[in-house]
């Protein structure tokens, strides 16, 4: 049986907030993964069996879901499961009072930083990466200087991120629900067709799988 065309999609990204010079966040929902046997196959999945003695399907599905902050100039990437979602949050929180407690301060019209702060660091990220703010003086094009963050993603790697962004970031950070998120962008897919890559173990039939099985 040849694989369904629905089969062929790895994964969705949904490009969500720039954050400044080539700094991205976006959503990722991984669409396959490697079973027990190291072959890939896809998230959804249907199990047809006999109960009571009826013939009864179900659907599994099961996907992986993320947000990445990426440096899209340097190829570099954080990844962001549900897990450090709490913790992002609570460190935020405390770069956000830097623009609010005089560690920026205005002399000559000039605007510096008058008040030096430790980085801000978030450790312990996917693939032993991290995550780390310090506040800085960003000067735009029409020499405008502005409030603003330097996020270091993990080395020598770097985001200056604008007040106005940090706080749509920050906006972004508090209110997401990564679940409903990661679902609205499967049911972009729609649903294949009943009966796609179904493994059967109802009492009349050899147990058997059907079609959607990928393969490295």
């Amino acid at each position: 049986m040849s694989t369904p065309i629905w089969y062929e999609y790895d994964k969705i990204t949904d490009d969500l907030l720039w954050i400044g010079n080539g700094g991205i966040i976006r959503m990722v929902v991984q669409l396959s993964s490697p079973d027990k046997n190291g072959m890939r196959t896809s998230f959804h999945h249907e199990y047809a069996y006999t109960k009571n003695q009826d013939n009864l399907s179900s659907i599994s599905r099961k996907y992986n879901f993320f947000l990445t902050i990426n440096k899209t100039y340097d190829k570099e990437y954080v990844m962001i499961t549900a897990n450090e979602i709490l913790l992002i949050r609570a460190h935020l929180e405390r770069v956000e009072k830097w623009f609010q407690s005089g560690t920026f301060g205005i002399k000559n019209d000039e605007l510096y930083i008058q008040r030096k702060k430790e980085p801000i660091v978030i450790d312990g990220l996917l693939e032993k990466k991290w995550l780390a703010f310090n506040p800085i003086i960003i000067v735009r094009e029409n020499q405008v200087q502005i409030m603003g963050v330097r996020l270091n993603l993990y080395d020598s790697c770097f985001i200056d991120i604008p007040i106005d962004n940090f706080y749509g970031m920050k906006y972004l950070f508090d209110t997401i629900d990564m679940f409903s998120m990661a679902s609205n962008m499967v049911n972009y897919l729609g649903r294949p067709d009943f009966g796609t890559n179904q493994t059967s173990f109802r009492n009349d039939e050899t147990p058997s799988n059907q079609g959607g099985r990928f393969f490295k």
